[in-house]
């Protein structure tokens, strides 16, 4: 009976031995709940840019994670719901994380491996999937030394260190409570986007305000502004800071927008200015008097380059085909390349990035109206924003020189302006003070066409 007893002691405390190393993965599974996922190494936070891009796809070896991207600089993730996830436990060590009402179970039709990793500064984990009996992580790309907050993308290898995730739980007490969808309605240049959180929150960023349906008059609803914490359970609008989310956008449009407020207000002239930050376009600068659209000039690192045609296939499908692969590498067609930074935000090795200069495609005398609607054309390309501000602000002395003094209300559209004076006179005025950078192409000659709604027949 004593040895039967010692015996299996010696049988409790080998198996208690063989479930130690098990204890601290058990006791570190992730709770069902809402968090933030940080790289340990970068300090960018994974957010969810459009589930409608089918979200992570899975293409030959490797997870094409398409719709998931990094964002730096915490003033710009408390004010971005998309980055507050919902993780629920599957069993084990596999986790489906969820946000704009999707998850990463419902692109794949598998869940994630979450591991803990513990080191000196406490408990981290890896994210991994199994695809065709190999194990492959998710790791944040390298960040920039020079620009810190900028974005990042995931990839599927890397650095081993910039595969660690912190997971932060959101906590009612705190002040970064925000969950909801990326903006999909823009007007007037300012996204706005449905949210909805259970719990009480207070927005943290002064970019972000919070609106509530005050009134319904016919089918006009009208917004009020929510002040001080959002009461928990209330359905409101979020206006997010634009195009410092979007993953496409080549420049600052709000940043923009208001230096060009700040160049021209007060004035009461009909002139109508539109940023949009990529050739996208979302912001349908084409029917304003002055487009500002955003490019940048791609700069490719061929010693990262794996010749794996990601940006040739993306370039090819979602812009102009500009790229080809030569000898192994890829070569870009600058005379076909509108800067639209597909190819950056498609390269899993970060062998493309933006060029540190911001360009942009400014865009003339686009209108509608009764007399002669019309789009916007080109005029210059590669155009820097210094001279755009220039030139805007000249185009309020050539109004004054030339508008009508009999137009109503003293009021007229600078479109009809130069279309009376002629586009050289338009352009000396225009011209005046400005020295271009030398990247930019202008378009000598501009010829408009639109519906003559003023002639008879249109």
């Amino acid at each position: 009976m004593s040895n039967n007893y010692h015996n299996m002691k010696k049988i409790l405390l080998s198996l208690l031995m063989l479930l130690l190393p098990l204890l601290p993965a058990m006791a570190q599974t992730v709770q069902k709940g809402y968090y933030r996922i940080r790289n340990t190494t970068t300090n960018r936070y994974i957010f969810l840019v459009d589930y409608k891009t089918k979200g992570v796809l899975v293409a030959e070896t490797s997870y094409d994670v398409d719709a998931l991207r990094t964002l730096g600089g915490f003033s710009n993730v408390v004010s971005d719901p998309s980055t507050v996830y919902y993780i629920e436990n599957k069993g084990g060590t596999k986790y489906d994380l969820k946000s704009q009402g999707k998850g990463v179970h419902d692109f794949v039709g598998r869940y994630l491996t979450a591991k803990p990793v513990t080191d000196a500064n406490g408990t981290h984990y890896t994210a991994s999937g199994i695809y065709q009996g190999i194990e492959v992580f998710l790791y944040d790309s390298e960040p920039d030394p020079d620009n810190p907050d900028e974005g990042g993308y995931l990839m599927t290898g890397g650095d081993n260190n910039l595969r660690l995730w912190d997971i932060l739980p959101v906590k009612s007490t705190d002040n970064n409570n925000f969950f909801g969808i990326q903006p999909e309605v823009t007007v007037g240049g300012q996204r706005y986007a449905p949210f909805y959180a259970s719990f009480p929150f207070t927005p943290v960023s002064s970019d972000m305000k919070v609106y509530v349906v005050s009134k319904v008059e016919g089918n006009k609803a009208f917004m009020a502004e929510v002040k001080g914490k959002v009461a928990g359970g209330t359905p409101v609008i979020i206006a997010c800071p634009g195009a410092r989310l979007c993953p496409f956008g080549c420049y600052d449009t709000t940043a923009f927008a208001q230096k060009m407020e700040n160049n021209i207000f007060p004035n009461d002239r009909h002139v109508k200015i539109a940023f949009t930050g990529c050739s996208n376009d979302c912001a349908k600068v084409r029917m304003a008097d002055f487009g500002i659209i955003g490019m940048t000039e791609p700069q490719y690192n061929k010693d990262r380059c794996v010749a794996c045609k990601a940006c040739i296939n993306f370039c090819k499908r979602r812009s102009v085909g500009a790229l080809e692969l030569v000898n192994g590498k890829v070569v870009r067609d600058t005379d076909k390349c509108i800067g639209c930074g597909v190819c950056v935000a498609y390269c899993p090795t970060r062998a493309w990035t933006r060029s540190r200069e911001h360009y942009f495609r400014l865009v003339i005398m686009g209108r509608t109206g009764k007399k002669n609607p019309r789009l916007a054309e080109d005029f210059i390309k590669w155009a820097d924003e210094e001279s755009i501000l220039k030139m805007v602000k000249n185009t309020y002395a050539y109004i004054e020189e030339y508008i009508d003094p009999n137009a109503v209300e003293h009021k007229e559209h600078i479109g009809y302006i130069v279309d009376r004076t002629g586009f050289e006179e338009f352009k000396k005025w225009l011209f005046e003070g400005v020295n271009l950078g030398p990247k930019a192409e202008v378009n000598q000659r501009v010829y408009w066409g639109g519906r003559h709604y003023d002639k008879y027949g249109g």
